[in-house]
């Protein structure tokens, strides 16, 4: 995840000052490569957003929104460290109960939201993991290329 450096808000609307990622999102840097990651910085990458999707988990934080274009790399660097970025529709477990009990709202991008959110069924942690699983094997329906992170 990105280092928040200043958290502000008022009322309802919250400013994040977070750090510079200057080496491009993963669906860029796939696009670069033919659609495909080779097998190392495939491994690598789904293992760094895995970590971070854990840590947010781990923290009561739900994403809600993860697809190749919410993680940044650090640099353009092969072994530059991939973040997980963009929290505009995420969630904590500690929200607001009221809106808890509202009915669901459809959150994402359909090609990467797990069938619970299409379904209007409270998010888990399992709808991030789904998001990944899109995200890894290439599935999402985008009407793009195919892409994998794997070769």
């Amino acid at each position: 995840m990105e280092r928040v450096f200043e958290l502000a808000g008022r009322g309802a609307r919250v400013v994040l000052l977070m750090e510079l990622c200057e080496g491009g999102d993963l669906l860029s840097r796939l696009q670069a490569r033919g659609g495909r990651l080779g097998a190392a910085e495939g491994a690598r990458a789904i293992s760094m957003i895995a970590r971070g999707l854990r840590a947010l988990h781990e923290g009561g934080i739900l994403h809600l929104d993860l697809k190749p274009e919410n993680c940044l790399y650090e640099t353009a660097a092969a072994d530059a460290i991939l973040k997980i970025t963009d929290f505009g529709l995420a969630k904590h477990r500690d929200d607001d109960p009221a809106e808890a009990r509202a009915p669901p709202r459809i959150v994402g991008t359909l090609g990467y939201m797990a069938p619970e959110i299409v379904l209007q069924r409270p998010a888990t942690p399992a709808a991030d993991v789904f998001s990944l699983g899109t995200t890894t094997t290439g599935s999402a329906a985008t009407g793009g290329p195919r892409r994998s992170l794997w070769p």
